[in-house]
């Protein structure tokens, strides 16, 4: 049973790891698109 828990436990710490990663891929995205957006308003403006 504690082999079976760890091999969960693993389990699921990789893949919140890696969905961890895609949101800080998406928010990476997210803030540099939001920093274009001002950057225009503010030079054309």
């Amino acid at each position: 049973m504690y082999e079976t828990f760890t091999k969960c436990f693993k389990l699921n710490v990789s893949e919140m790891y890696e969905y961890f990663v895609d949101l800080a891929k998406c928010f990476i995205i997210f803030s540099k698109h939001l920093a274009k957006c001002f950057i225009h308003l503010f030079v054309y403006n």
